[in-house]
């Protein structure tokens, strides 16, 4: 083997092992974290079940994150990410590039703009639940990224990923940036020329989301516009604003809000299908090593259902660090539906698949321990 063939596999292997590993003009970073959680599950006013609790151990999100960047002078980089999802708790082990997985341009001056898979407008929210060890069964986006259709929980932006996206990300300007994204199709792969036995039964559906943020030394505030219209006209049309803010004290507290307003419409005649306002209220301190936190969270009434089609949302944690890598905590999250409303925590199918679904009026919580270490 010649010695620059040999450096170039000696560069390979040292960037693979050495998580944050940066290469002269490519450089290749490694990090993410592992957070899995022993869960007790149960449903309260069960409907039919033989068995309304179980025991499990529940993945939180982990995943691996490869991030490559090679400078192209004149403030210009290429740049791409995989996201690896993997379930520490699963037989199969995850979703290899199932998380945000792009490439694309990147400039000191004028932003970024990346195609692939990309969070897109669910995930916005004040509420600390997703960071540190707290358990992800507890976020509130279990009520604020989901409306109630039928009596059936529909997610709004798919409450994960969206494909088929380009996604432009400004610089900060001051106090202010700024997303701007398109999909071709939200719910899949694009499908603008599908047929069935002969009859066009497809559209031409896309999604589009706008999110714009304020940033302060100790504060921020954001918005998010989404409208979604799948290539599938059997799936409902989507349109969704959340507004969120936080305030981080000096003393270690916290206090945040997050409003939000989503609607579903028939693909076919616009038949309004669904319409509830939801809100968030995070509240946390931390000293030390320690942080708790509380988390109420209410969907209001659905418009089209009417009464008794709510839900609330108590969460409250306890977390430790014992270094800035790894953290373990305590979380419990009850989530109460009213008779016709079927909301579910956020995730749970990550630890079962029998529990995906509620019959309306049951009610969901959980207590969990968790531990996470980063890298």
């Amino acid at each position: 083997m010649n010695g620059k063939l040999w450096r170039r596999v000696a560069v390979g292997i040292g960037a693979a092992a050495i998580p944050g590993l940066a290469l002269a003009q490519s450089s290749l970073t490694i990090s993410g974290f592992f957070k899995v959680g022993i869960e007790s599950y149960s449903i309260g006013s069960a409907v039919g079940r033989a068995n309304s609790s179980e025991m499990r151990l529940t993945d939180n999100l982990s995943r691996i994150i490869f991030a490559v960047s090679e400078d192209l002078g004149g403030g210009l980089a290429a740049v791409g990410q995989l996201d690896s999802r993997f379930n520490p708790t699963s037989v199969g082990g995850g979703t290899w590039g199932g998380g945000n997985t792009w490439v694309g341009l990147k400039s000191s001056q004028w932003g970024s703009v990346t195609l692939g898979n990309h969070d897109l407008h669910y995930f916005h929210t004040a509420d600390t639940i997703p960071d540190g060890a707290a358990a992800a069964d507890a976020w509130s986006i279990g009520l604020l990224s989901y409306v109630n259709n039928a009596g059936v929980n529909t997610a709004i932006a798919s409450d994960t990923r969206t494909p088929n996206v380009i996604e432009y990300d400004s610089p900060r300007w001051g106090l202010f940036d700024f997303t701007a994204a398109w999909s071709a199709n939200r719910a899949g792969s694009p499908a603008d020329m599908g047929s069935s036995a002969g009859a066009v039964t497809t559209r031409r559906g896309d999604a589009w989301n706008f999110a714009p943020q304020l940033h302060g030394g100790n504060w921020v505030a954001g918005y998010s516009y989404w409208q979604s219209k799948a290539d599938l006209g059997v799936e409902p049309d989507q349109r969704s604003d959340r507004l969120w803010g936080s305030y981080k004290f000096a003393q270690g507290f916290y206090v945040g809000l997050t409003w939000d307003k989503s609607r579903l419409n028939a693909a076919a005649g616009g038949a309004k299908l669904a319409e509830r306002n939801a809100w968030s209220i995070p509240l946390g301190y931390s000293w030390g090593p320690h942080s708790i936190g509380w988390t109420y969270t209410r969907a209001n009434d659905d418009k089209v259902i009417g009464s008794d089609s709510g839900a609330k949302l108590n969460a409250l944690y306890y977390q430790y660090a014992f270094s800035k890598r790894t953290q373990v905590g305590v979380t419990y999250a009850n989530l109460s539906n009213d008779s016709k409303a079927a909301y579910n925590l956020y995730g749970t199918s990550f630890g079962s698949t029998d529990v995906a679904t509620l019959a309306p009026g049951e009610d969901p919580r959980a207590l969990q321990f968790t531990l996470k270490h980063a890298f």
